[in-house]
């Protein structure tokens, strides 16, 4: 009986974060949110979903640096004075 009761309250977890938009699979016990944006409340039910085994997951992205992006530019900046001088030169 004791078991049940368990279930039951975690089960009333799991519905509270999933009414507020929160992405949780209960198979995987997993939960995504951002834990530091929380009111203190949900952040208490939030550890509490954490010691019945859920595991959080921040759901924004890791910003990471690319290597593969090329950043070499076509016009050099002596290009581009040459340019502003024409165009002074020239009245443009």
């Amino acid at each position: 009986m004791a078991a049940d009761r368990f279930k039951q309250y975690q089960y009333a977890l799991v519905r509270f974060f999933r009414s507020r938009g929160y992405d949780i699979n209960s198979i995987k016990k997993t939960i995504k949110i951002d834990k530091y944006d929380l009111p203190v409340k949900e952040a208490q039910r939030l550890k509490q979903l954490e010691n019945y085994g859920f595991q959080v997951i921040d759901p924004k992205p890791e910003y990471s640096f690319n290597p593969t992006i090329n950043y070499e530019c076509e016009e050099t900046f002596i290009d581009f004075a040459d340019e502003i001088i024409y165009l002074c030169n020239n009245g443009l």
